[in-house]
């Protein structure tokens, strides 16, 4: 058996072509959303591709040389309308000169990519998770038989005109009845309850009947991403801070081995203005505090790593404009182009981010960083790039022995407004290595 992979550019030349044993692994998902309780139809469809190359094989990069036909230039592409940033991913799987497999996505664009050089056997190891465009998820097809897809585009079709004559169910609304004097029966935070609904709206109430006997510092983390829950007005991402809170409960009654990482983004000013009276806007007003809420964006990842396990949830905060120092508007946006994927057993975790102000649609804050622990040795290692604005916080924390902060970043007086997001300013590439507790 074999698999064969090739990607091809819009533009034409040379396409990137790996077979003849390059390709080690293969899989492909497709993943509901997490505040739908039945399969949707805007799934994620995401193919992972594992390879070794061979050092000999690989170009020598020089100055002047194209280099565009590899992997690891595409991942590095930077999204413009004309650069080729979605590119068609053709997977096939032969077996005795037979297809079996055969995948294509028409809008490909790297979701991750990792590779790492092993000297002992002289390859260059690699992954590779792609998805399909969003608005081209119809286009995606499987196969050579074009009926698959068009059976798809029809029962589609059908879906949509007997959904149109269906009921709006209305979602679970919590009724706190306790200041009328009367006992509240749902006196529980639905947050801490393993089958609390997803679609629950209303305040979250102390008190932990179910969860009692768990560890301290897995209720405190449990309370702490509550207040995340209740201020998010996104289904999925309540969706996906009660899939940690699951994940830390688990941890709590079996006693694994875990880890928890704390990246969040800030901005240290009370008031950012760009234009008087027109571009302006409240801040986090606050400097490095591992506790605070008050952020522009909080990724949070849950590693066990008896099960190898990563379950991690996005968030962003609210942004408030302001006119004239007088409050005008608030918007949040939903956490689409932000994400943690986990390597090995969740000893690699890669972090991205590309998140903007809602209101002030200026630049976006953005990262690529890639975190290797060492438990041995009892080391994190981090490696990637990061605007200059605005500041940056990372924290470690190994098997409740406290958090470590890994990253500590406050922009410099240069860059110490949002002009720091532009692109034209340029990434940061940042590296080091810290010793945890």
């Amino acid at each position: 058996m074999s698999i064969l992979l090739k990607v091809e550019r819009e533009s034409g030349g040379q396409p990137i072509e790996l077979g003849n044993g390059q390709i080690t692994g293969y899989s492909y998902t497709n993943t509901s959303p997490a505040d739908f309780l039945a399969k949707a139809y805007n799934v994620v469809h995401s193919i992972q591709i594992r390879g070794e190359i061979p050092l000999r094989l690989l170009p020598p990069v020089e100055q002047d040389a194209d280099n565009s036909n590899t992997l690891y230039a595409w991942a590095l592409t930077e999204y413009r309308p004309d650069n080729d940033y979605y590119r068609t991913v053709t997977v096939r799987i032969v077996r005795h000169e037979k297809t079996i497999r055969e995948v294509k996505f028409t809008h490909a664009y790297v979701h991750v990519y990792q590779e790492q050089v092993n000297g002992l056997k002289g390859v260059l190891e690699f992954e590779l998770v792609v998805r399909q465009k969003k608005d081209q998820l119809d286009n995606i097809q499987f196969g050579s038989v074009e009926s698959i897809k068009q059976d798809l585009t029809k029962s589609k079709e059908k879906r949509a005109v007997t959904l149109s004559g269906i009921s709006k169910i209305e979602p679970f609304i919590y009724k706190d009845t306790s200041k009328e004097g009367t006992m509240n029966v749902l006196n529980l935070n639905p947050l801490m309850k393993e089958t609390s609904p997803l679609n629950y709206s209303g305040a979250i109430r102390d008190g932990n009947e179910e969860d009692e006997n768990l560890p301290e510092n897995i209720q405190n983390e449990i309370r702490f991403i509550s207040e995340y829950w209740e201020t998010t007005p996104y289904p999925n991402v309540k969706g996906e801070i009660h899939a940690v809170a699951n994940a830390l409960r688990k941890i709590g009654r079996s006693g694994n081995e875990y880890a928890i990482m704390r990246f969040n983004t800030f901005i240290p000013m009370k008031k950012i203005v760009a234009v008087q009276g027109f571009v302006e806007g409240t801040g986090d007003g606050r400097g490095f505090d591992i506790n605070s809420h008050s952020n522009r964006t909080v990724q949070y990842a849950v590693v066990d790593y008896a099960t190898g396990d990563v379950t991690s949830f996005n968030y962003t905060g609210t942004s408030h404009q302001t006119w004239f120092d007088e409050p005008w508007r608030s918007a949040t946006i939903p956490n689409d182009n932000m994400s943690v994927s986990p390597g090995v057993n969740g000893e690699n975790l890669y972090f991205s981010l590309s998140s903007g102000n809602p209101l002030i649609p200026v630049a976006n804050i953005d990262y690529k960083i890639m975190f290797k622990t060492d438990r041995s040795a009892g080391t994190i290692s981090y490696d990637g790039v990061r605007n200059e604005f605005p500041a940056y916080e990372v924290y470690y924390n190994y098997n409740s022995k406290g958090y470590t902060p890994v990253i500590q970043y406050m922009p410099s007086d240069n860059y110490f407004s949002p002009g720091g997001l532009f692109d034209f300013v340029g990434n940061q590439a940042i590296r080091g290595t810290v010793k945890f507790k």
